[in-house]
């Protein structure tokens, strides 16, 4: 789901959920816990955020958390998604975002929410698939910065 090295000081973070690192209910869960960690654990200087899959980084939310699910049970997990995405904005650390491919959607949207984002020659870019339908993220969220 979320493997990681230490490096000393720096902590790498690798998204490894499927064969195209989707994003569920269960990774929003082990990544909010790791960033709580990561908040409290005064060791770590730096963080790493990357995939060991060489053509997806993140294509985004799982299409199962919404297939067959009732409302309550996809707001829950947006609702999740969202809390995690404001606690990686706001980490107490800086966060460098490797795309080694593929970033859509929300793996797009953890792209931007990093300090600095390095895509890898000759891959592919970062697209915003929700900007065409109604599930766009709160408008706030994406125009906060870390300074204010």
């Amino acid at each position: 789901m979320l493997s990681e090295i230490r490096n000393k000081h720096i902590l790498e973070l690798y998204i490894e959920t499927d064969e195209v690192n989707s994003l569920n209910g269960d990774f929003f869960k082990t990544i909010s816990a790791k960033l709580d960690a990561i908040n409290n654990d005064p060791t770590v200087k730096a963080v790493i955020l990357t995939s060991k899959n060489e053509k997806f980084f993140s294509n985004g939310f799982n299409p199962e958390i919404f297939v067959g699910k009732t409302s309550e049970q996809i707001r829950d997990v947006m609702h999740l998604a969202l809390d995690t995405a404001s606690k990686y904005l706001f980490l107490e650390r800086p966060v460098i975002c490797a795309m080694n491919g593929h970033a859509m959607g929300l793996g797009a949207v953890l792209a931007i929410f990093s300090d600095y984002r390095i895509m890898i020659e000759k891959k592919e870019g970062s697209v915003f698939p929700n900007l065409r339908s109604e599930s766009t993220f709160p408008r706030f969220r994406v125009l906060c910065s870390k300074k204010s």
